[in-house]
Order: C-alpha cells, then structure tokens, then sequence
C-alpha cells in the first residue's frame, strides 16, 4: 500500500523545525523555498520579510525513508515549502503546530494558536 502524500510530505522523520515570528502588515512578505542547508541537503527555508535578516532553515530533509514509494528528500521540500508559502500567502499570522495523522507525527498550519 502506498502511503498518502500529505503524510509522507510533512513527516518529520530527520527534520529539525524553527518558528518564525509574526509580521507586520507593513513589512515585506516573507518567502518560504526548498533550499538548502549548510551540509548540502534539501531544507524548507524562510526568508524573513527583513531583508537584513537571515534565512532560517526551518526542516532539513535528510531522511531517505520514503524514497520507495517516490519521495525523495528534495520532492517532499518542494512539496512541504509550497504549503509553507500557500498557507502565508492565506494568513502570513499562521502559526505552526504538529499533530499525528495516519499514524505519523505532521506538522500543520494553523490560523491561530490553540
């Protein structure tokens, strides 16, 4: 049985998450991307809406689990970053939050906390 896509695109299998902070509504948007970190492997990237800040690497995709079922590193950052920057575009106050789904630990956006 192939597991489903949204799970197996936000699985947290060897990734490392950060938070972003709030924006203005006066700022620049900020710009989720699939990047890359400093060792070279694919990352889910923000580029805060300061353009004097840094880029945050927000979920390093290491993890080679789900290659069998077509899934590389690099296809579930570009998945899991486009939902990133919809869910932005759609409310850049989201906030993130995890749950478990199919029996995997995801992350989720939010519109709000709670």
């Amino acid at each position: 049985m192939k597991p489903q896509p949204l799970a197996l695109a936000i699985a947290l299998m060897g990734s490392t998450l950060a938070f972003m902070s709030t924006q203005s509504a006066h700022a620049q948007s900020a710009r989720f991307f699939c990047g890359r970190d400093l060792q070279g492997a694919p990352a889910t990237v923000v580029q805060p809406a300061n353009p004097s800040k840094s880029p945050i690497v927000l979920i390093r995709w290491n993890s080679r689990f789900f290659e069998g079922a077509g899934y590389t590193p690099a296809i579930r950052c570009a998945i899991v970053s486009k939902k990133f920057q919809d869910a932005y575009t759609k409310n850049p106050n989201f906030v993130f939050t995890t749950t478990v789904a199919n029996s995997e630990p995801v992350i989720c956006s939010a519109d709000s906390r709670g």
